[in-house]
């Protein structure tokens, strides 16, 4: 209860020691009771009910008395709502919370639904499966009922809790970072304080076990959960281990999603159509393609800014051999007035047009590496190392011509649907994701293609992402070309260096 009420305090006054934090808990035999008993006495109700082999705990919460035992899951979600993309209304709220209890019930084959004015989640219109606070008891003419109940077994808490975090994340549009769990002998963690623990994670493609570090930081008072080097560990199941893909866990994400959830508009230029050529070898050395590794910054680089800066690195290394570092930085900083976002995030063109009206780009040298937050645009200051003259689209849903830009060009920029788990869980293999959208109404994050080949017979895109090494294989990902698989040819671009 402490920890609950730091966090929440901490939500409050909009400091940075939490994040928005969901508590699972399975307790053991214990009375709860609200602000309402006053008529009771507590030392009386305390002998009474520890007389039941349970524990007795006053709170500050409304109500009566509520019991709360083993095969119960009780989740206590701590949010701050305006970080999700659902009403800020208490009412909105716990509509989203029930449809997640729907959506759970639904996975076990169990039809729940809601009833106008009893807040929770309903079988038949009769049986209560699961209570939202607002009242959660005290109805007459109802009942309660549980999933053993109604599937006529045993439910462990065990078994719902993946299915419950599966219906949280599509419901609350979030990435959930999963802590694991602490023994009962265990001590609330302190700030300084490392605790080695095990999560357990399944998946619809995955079953995922890990020996992760959750730890206190105590320079920034903040929790994280390192889930990466040599303690990561992907358990595939054996149906699925032909198909030549793993998964992983996600890093820590905005709680809005992977994607920028921009709307790409179509950029005004000219499409001009590159030659389709019969032939073209595997293209997959990263060096070759003039790109450097990933970047292995703990968190999200803008994406406008890397897949910009490296098709233009790209097509420079093709067309004079040498490769530049240039700075994602002065994109951030100084390309605001062709309506880009800084570190919120951009789009290619918009970047093209920055960098022809400054008369070039600058290297990380001169004007500066990246900072992680928006800075002041110093860019007349500094040298100018690539000049751009224009940029072209590639015909828009051609394979080929998209495999002979890459050839003959380098990197070129291309926009996905990044919308689904499924990516931020992917670590190595031919990724292919058969609900992933290819419209452009359903790209929402720029990515580099910096390459193409087979695997297997399968023929994919080499994609260097902006979600740093700790993600994929390296910060890559070989995206399947089957069906134009999450839009990849769709609105491929690249820059034409200009001569100076």
């Amino acid at each position: 209860m402490k920890l609950m009420s730091d966090i929440k305090n901490s939500l409050k006054s909009g400091s940075d020691r939490v994040d928005n934090t969901l508590i699972l808990v399975e307790h053991k035999p214990v009375y709860t009771i609200g602000l309402r008993n006053k008529a009771y006495d507590d030392r009386e109700l305390s002998s009474r009910l520890r007389g039941l082999g349970a524990d007795f705990v006053a709170t500050n919460r409304g109500g009566l008395i509520t019991f709360h035992g083993l095969g119960q899951l009780v989740v206590y979600p701590i949010l701050y709502l305006g970080s999700f993309n659902v009403n800020k209304s208490i009412r909105c709220y716990v509509r989203a919370l029930e449809t997640t209890i729907i959506d759970l019930c639904q996975s076990f084959e169990v039809n729940a639904s809601v009833i106008d004015g009893l807040p929770g989640v309903w079988v038949d219109n009769d049986r209560k499966i699961a209570a939202i606070e607002i009242i959660p008891c005290g109805i007459a003419d109802k009942t309660v009922t549980s999933l053993s109940n109604e599937l006529k077994r045993n439910v462990t808490v065990e078994e719902v809790i993946p299915k419950f975090l599966h219906s949280f994340q599509n419901q609350f549009n979030s990435a959930l970072i999963v802590a694991g769990s602490y023994g009962e002998e265990i001590e609330a963690p302190q700030f300084g304080d490392t605790y080695y623990v095990e999560a357990v994670l399944s998946l619809p493609y995955a079953e995922i076990k890990e020996p992760v570090v959750a730890y206190f930081d105590g320079s920034n008072n903040r929790s994280r959960v390192d889930y990466y080097g040599d303690l990561v560990q992907t358990i595939q199941r054996a149906d699925l281990s032909d198909g030549g893909v793993n998964y992983k866990f996600a890093y820590m994400v905005d709680p809005k999603g992977n994607a920028q959830k921009v709307c790409f508009r179509i950029n005004g230029t000219k499409e001009v159509p590159v030659s389709s050529q019969p032939l073209l070898p595997d293209l997959t050395a990263f060096k070759k393609s003039g790109t450097e590794i990933c970047s292995d910054l703990f968190g999200l680089l803008p994406a406008k800014a890397v897949c910009t800066t490296g098709t233009i690195e790209g097509v420079y290394f093709v067309k004079s051999g040498h490769l530049v570092k240039l700075s994602e930085q002065q994109l951030i900083d100084c390309s605001w007035n062709e309506g880009d976002n800084g570190c919120d995030g951009g789009e290619d063109f918009r970047a093209y047009e920055y960098i022809m009206k400054a008369n070039g780009l600058s290297t990380e040298d001169d004007y500066g590496h990246y900072l992680g937050v928006d800075g002041k645009c110093h860019d007349k200051s500094v040298k100018k190392t690539i000049h751009l003259k224009g940029f072209y689209n590639v015909t828009s849903g051609d394979t080929e011509a998209l495999t002979t830009a890459l050839y003959y060009e380098g990197p070129v920029t291309v926009a996905i649907d990044a919308s689904h788990k499924s990516l931020s869980f992917y670590s190595s293999g031919v990724y292919y994701e058969p609900n992933c959208g290819n419209k452009p109404e359903n790209l929402d994050h720029q990515v580099l293609a910096v390459g193409f080949g087979s695997l297997k017979g399968e023929k994919y895109w080499l994609i260097k992402n902006s979600w740093s090494t700790y993600w994929g294989n390296d910060g890559y990902v070989l995206m399947s070309q089957k069906e134009n698989n999450c839009g990849v040819t769709t609105e491929p671009t690249f820059p034409i260096i200009a001569d100076h």
